[in-house]
């Protein structure tokens, strides 16, 4: 009989540690899940601390737009410029320290200021250098990354401007601060549109791995936060090499008669573009502007009595009223008149003249008759239509003039104040039909806005007129004639006035135009002339002269006969075709 052997009670059956064993692997996984999720969200969190540490907001550079001439010569363009600055901790441990100072030497406002910065002795940070160029930044890199120089930090600042004309164009193109905003002139009438919008972005600074300065660190770029733009181009009404020849004449003839300061404008009288302003005194834009830059623009900035350059605006009324015509005749023989209760004289007797021929010879006596024959009301607002003591428009802050209570002198240009533009745009009216015209510094290809404020006839004659006082040899303008061309205009003359009138110091200015395509107007201004030969004939007509001797060179005018002659051959030519 076999002895058979059944499962001990102490031993429980493999099934019951199977189902044992499955809670408890549950619970070791459950358990390792939450102990690796503490330690990853642990390590993220630590990472992200550690990053936010090294993370910094920077500012992406974006460059001010530029500024042409009609011709697209450059007026002003924008290159990057850098501040430098060092940690003098670091800086103590260079070896190129003297090449530096050598490098950052055309850059000081003050002597020895690099060297005296670098001998501090605190361990903080200093500027070193404000507006340094690009080529200097990449020599100091170069020294930065073979260890002679250490501790260096560079960042683009908002003054990077360059001015290629200089001088020349200082007072229209005008300059920006250090901030890179518009100061003066076009930067600032136009500075909406030129003005850059900077950017934003948030890096990371690491170190520099595998550099031989173990400090060096680079910025690795996280978020671009706020894009950069440029500024958007503006091409302006200028002629820049117009701008240039007349700021030289305008100088030789400043210094050659002894003025205090002087303008030379040009203007084209059918859109009302200015070709050229330029002004005497000036500074130079291409520094860090200072005192100097404080120079005023002359022909807006500034306000005289015109003198016998507002004495065609007279008989032009008198002729628009119906009231006076230039045939007639005017007794001279006895050069002077009373108006009430006052004595007017020429210098000479002129005899029996017209009233053109008195304009020609610029008599006071002949001026004060026309402007007696006039309402007084009347010939005020008609100055002011002409565009007297109206705003330029020009978003350039001008000095917009005033007319006092109408007088006999008023009829010569005393009485009343007037800018350089305003006169142009007035001479504007006699040259182009009629029109007032309105001013412009931006190039354009679109109708101008204008304003008929006299008639075509009225223009026309005394645009003729106006060309007899240069070419007629008794005309107070010849002086300002260019042989083979078309040349009009008027001398004025004036005493400076401050608080009171100064009979040591004159005010000269000279008005006209040229026979052109397009009609160009002209006016100088050679102010605070001394009395030894002050009078606008001998002082503002010359210089009028070489102006218009610019105009021919720059613009490629030729002279009448020439002009005419080509176009009789032009007729010929067409005829024996048909």
């Amino acid at each position: 009989m076999s002895i058979g052997y059944r499962e001990s009670a102490c031993f429980p059956p493999m099934r019951y540690y199977t189902i044992l064993a499955v809670p408890v692997l549950f619970g070791l996984l459950f358990s390792g899940a939450v102990v690796y999720r503490q330690v990853s969200v642990s390590g993220a969190a630590q990472s992200e601390r550690v990053e936010r540490q090294h993370r910094r907001g920077i500012d992406l550079p974006a460059l001010r737009g530029n500024i042409y001439d009609r011709n697209g010569l450059p007026l002003a363009i924008s290159v990057p410029e850098y501040d430098v600055t060092a940690q003098l901790g670091d800086m103590r441990n260079s070896t190129g320290i003297e090449e530096l100072i050598e490098l950052l030497e055309p850059y000081e406002t003050v002597p020895g200021r690099v060297r005296s910065q670098l001998s501090r002795e605190s361990d903080g940070e200093v500027t070193l250098a404000r507006g340094i160029s690009l080529r200097t930044k990449r020599k100091l890199e170069a020294m930065h990354r073979s260890c002679e120089l250490r501790g260096l930090h560079f960042e683009q600042n908002r003054r990077g401007r360059y001015y290629p004309i200089a001088e020349a164009g200082a007072l229209i193109t005008g300059y920006i601060n250090h901030r890179g905003q518009g100061q003066a002139g076009l930067e600032r009438a136009f500075s909406r549109q030129l003005r850059p919008q900077w950017g934003r972005a948030e890096v990371t600074r690491v170190p520099d791995r595998g550099k031989p300065c173990h400090h060096l660190q680079r910025d690795i770029a996280v978020r671009i936060v706020e894009p950069a733009r440029d500024g958007r181009t503006l091409h302006s009404s200028l002629d820049g090499n117009l701008q240039v020849q007349t700021y030289r004449r305008l100088v030789d003839h400043v210094k050659a008669t002894a003025a205090k300061r002087g303008s030379v404008a040009v203007l084209n009288a059918e859109t009302g573009e200015v070709l050229a302003l330029a002004n005497y005194p000036s500074f130079t834009p291409n520094k860090v502007p200072g005192a100097d830059a404080l120079t005023p623009n002359i022909a807006l900035h500034h306000v005289i009595e015109p003198g016998s350059t507002l004495k065609p605006f007279f008989l032009a009324a008198g002729m628009e009223f119906g009231l006076l015509t230039p045939e007639e005749t005017i007794d001279l023989t006895r050069p002077e008149i009373r108006i009430n209760g006052e004595l007017f004289r020429d210098p000479r007797p002129l005899g029996v003249i017209t009233r053109s021929q008195a304009l020609v010879r610029s008599s006071q006596v002949g001026a004060v008759d026309v402007f007696s024959q006039l309402p007084e009301r009347k010939a005020v607002d008609f100055l002011r239509s002409m565009g007297f003591t109206h705003p330029l428009e020009l978003n350039l802050g001008a000095a917009r003039g005033a007319i006092a209570e109408p007088s006999p002198q008023l009829g010569y240009g005393y009485g009343m104040n007037t800018n350089l533009l305003q006169l142009l745009r007035a001479y504007a009216v006699f040259v182009n039909g009629g029109y007032r015209v309105r001013l412009m510094l931006e190039r354009t290809d679109e109708p101008t806005r204008r304003e008929r404020v006299l008639s075509g006839e009225v223009a026309s004659a005394l645009r003729e007129i106006l060309y007899a006082v240069v070419e007629d040899p008794n005309g107070t303008g010849r002086r300002a004639g260019v042989e083979g061309y078309r040349i009009g205009g008027k001398t004025g003359t004036a005493q400076s006035y401050a608080t009171r009138y100064d009979g040591s110091r004159y005010n000269t200015n000279f008005i006209g135009f040229i026979d052109s395509d397009p009609a160009l107007v002209v006016g100088v201004w050679l102010l605070d002339v001394g009395p030894e030969r002050h009078y606008a004939s001998n002082v503002a007509a010359p210089l009028a002269r070489d102006v218009f001797k610019s105009i021919i060179n720059t613009q490629g005018l030729l002279p009448q006969d020439t002009l005419r002659d080509s176009v009789q051959l032009a007729h010929h030519a067409a005829g024996r075709s048909r």
